[in-house]
């Protein structure tokens, strides 16, 4: 792989540097950039999940400012995965940070909702692939990743992919993680002999070793194997120890999580034929010595970074990896051998070829090609070098400035508005907007899809059919669409005296409305492109020709589930006060704002006497001008 190491340093300020991991036990790969960024003088805090961890306790001893998250990274379709990402908002706002910079995928997701409508470079440093392998998550990504200011890939295969999602070259660049090349080196003969005697292990006997964490089944991938290739590796073992029975294979590495301990257990069950000849290690603070006990590395992932293959590498250890991510980027034929992903013959073939190396003592010139290309490219010294390089570039060209709260906002009942500055939104804030709408609306959709079926059966048993309202209101321009709402209302029937909308309400469409569950399925309108999430209300379509030239700038903007006005008064405002919030709106969008409206939503929720005007069902109609006048 071939570093991009930048040729200049740039002259920049202190910076204050908010790094985010999901994990306070893994990760511990990060540690070479934060000693180089502190080691330039910039200020560094580290955000992880409260609790111990072995990350948390290297991070205190090394006196690195650490504070727990605000969120716990894990998406729940609940209100309380919704607080978390407001609470880590706020912590990202109090660190007052010049860059935000995050690895893993999770930690992604929380950073750019929590973070949106902050004016603050975001640095992705993407660790390994897997998510994109999913079709699903692809799709999400490509998206997103408009998000990031500067996305750093693990390998060149993640570049790759990146590109091929339509990342831009000039916000994407390649470093690796590395490899601590001084604490990770070949054995001193003491060192390795002492490593095999301790493992009860002769000079004779071949030695096989894979150091990973077992991982279960990814189901959204990789349904029922696990992703590390440990079932590949194992099969494959099967058929290799049948004709080479001098032979040991090293597994160490315990359960990731739950899942994984369940998955090492069945796989524990499943090869426990104690000809086989395979031992089985938890995780241990120091793999060195089972390195230097071993004649061949082995990484059968289904989808990596470069994983466990550098550090075989630096400790001039052979190598057999499969073709995922970017393990092909570690080896080569002088190193070791590259195999098809999930195919356990070819697995056996490698083993067998490794073997034959071993007994002609020629795969010690494979282990010191392995330390060579290590050497060459994966010293992470010189990639956390590169990577803060790369961060000092993007602040010396712009620290933003801090975003607004936007608390300018007033309430009802008030006909002065903040002073407006007409103009254009900022270039990527369409783009940005229609991101935020898919993936909120999407995970809204999720979460409510319980209380969306209750209503259903609700609607169907006191109103019948139809379930849904749908009705042409005015969209973007103006342009009709048919918006979609769960019905509060009973049919028009003239014979039963059922006419105005006053007479057809029912107790159970007024409660409907007041708690605005009616709107629920207006996020397929959101989700369809015909709404947003926050913009002027949709109006009704014979309003059109009513408007003002000034009033008809509503439709300059898509319409939206929440706006403005429905945070400053709702039905209670007069309909100039109503129309002059929506004005006010479509000329001064921005992503402040946005998210201003829709922390001010939650609690307009609660104050159901603004759902309708008095003597109303909603709202009186709206005269326009002309009419009023008229009358």
């Amino acid at each position: 792989m071939q570093l991009l190491l930048p040729m200049q340093r740039y002259q920049v300020k202190q910076l204050r540097i908010t790094v985010v991991l999901k994990t306070n036990e893994g990760g511990r790969w990060i540690i070479p950039h934060l000693l180089e960024m502190i080691r330039r003088g910039h200020s560094v805090t580290v955000i992880i999940p409260r609790g111990p961890g072995k990350l948390k306790t290297i991070l205190h001893d090394l006196d690195v400012k650490v504070e727990d998250a605000s969120f716990d990274f894990k998406y729940r379709p609940s209100l309380k995965t919704l607080i978390g990402l407001l609470r880590l908002r706020r912590q990202l706002v109090r660190s007052q940070a010049d860059v935000l910079h995050y690895h893993l995928y999770a930690s992604a997701l929380a950073v750019r909702i929590a973070s949106l409508g902050l004016r603050i470079p975001r640095v992705h440093m993407v660790a390994g692939p897997l998510y994109l392998d999913s079709p699903v998550i692809s799709a999400v990504e490509r998206k997103l990743m408009g998000l990031d200011t500067l996305v750093v890939a693990g390998s060149a295969h993640t570049a790759a992919r990146y590109r091929a999602l339509g990342r831009a070259a000039n916000g994407l660049t390649a470093l690796p993680y590395g490899v601590d090349t001084d604490k990770f080196r070949p054995p001193l003969p003491e060192e390795q002999a002492s490593a095999r005697h301790g493992l009860g292990l002769g000079a004779d006997v071949f030695v096989a070793v894979m150091i990973a964490y077992v991982y279960g089944p990814k189901n959204l991938v990789y349904p029922g194997v696990g992703i590390k290739g440990h079932d590949v590796l194992l099969a494959a073992w099967k058929e290799f120890i049948a004709t080479h029975p001098n032979s040991q294979l090293l597994l160490v590495g315990a359960g990731f999580d739950v899942a994984g301990r369940l998955h090492r257990d069945e796989l524990m069950s499943r090869y426990s034929d104690p000809a086989l000849n395979i031992t089985w290690i938890d995780s241990v603070d120091d793999v060195r010595p089972y390195y230097w006990a071993s004649n061949v590395s082995v990484s059968p992932s289904l989808s990596e970074n470069h994983g466990a293959a550098l550090e075989a590498g630096a400790c001039g250890v052979a190598r057999i990896v499969s073709e995922a991510g970017g393990l092909p980027e570690t080896t080569d034929s002088t190193s070791g051998w590259v195999v098809p992903v999930n195919d356990v013959s070819r697995l056996s073939w490698a083993l067998s070829e490794a073997y034959a190396d071993f007994e002609s003592a020629s795969l010690a010139a494979k282990g010191r090609a392995s330390r060579a290309q290590i050497l060459a490219g994966f010293n992470d010294k010189e990639t956390a070098a590169a990577l803060v390089d790369s961060i000092e570039r993007l602040a010396s060209g712009r620290i933003p400035a801090r975003g607004t709260s936007g608390a300018a906002i007033h309430r009802h009942r008030s006909s002065l508005l903040p002073e407006d500055s007409p103009g254009k939104p900022h270039m990527g804030y369409t783009r940005v907007k229609r991101v935020v709408d898919v993936v909120v609306a999407g995970l809204l959709l999720v979460m409510t899809l319980p209380i969306q079926a209750s209503l259903y059966v609700a609607v169907r048993k006191a109103l019948g059919r139809p379930v849904l309202f749908r009705q042409q209101r005015p969209g973007l321009a103006g342009v009709p669409f048919e918006l979609l709402k769960f019905r509060t209302m009973k049919n028009p029937d003239a014979a039963k005296g059922l006419v105005s909308d006053e007479d057809r309400m029912t107790p159970f469409g007024r409660w409907l409305r007041s708690t605005s569950l009616d709107e629920l399925p207006s996020l397929v309108n959101v989700l369809r492109g015909e709404m947003s999430l926050v913009g002027p209300r949709p109006l009704l379509m014979k309003y059109l020709e009513r408007y003002t030239p000034e009033q008809a700038r509503r439709h300059e903007v898509k319409p939206g589930i929440t706006g403005l006005a429905q945070v400053s008064g709702r039905n209670l405002l007069e309909w100039e006060e109503k129309l002059q919030l929506d004005t006010f709106y479509a000329r001064n969008i921005s992503l402040g704002l946005d998210l201003a409206i829709l922390l001010r939503t939650f609690p307009a929720l609660f104050r159901s006497s603004e759902v309708a005007e008095v003597g109303y069902a909603t709202k009186r109609e709206f005269p326009g001008e002309n009419l009023a006048k008229e009358s």
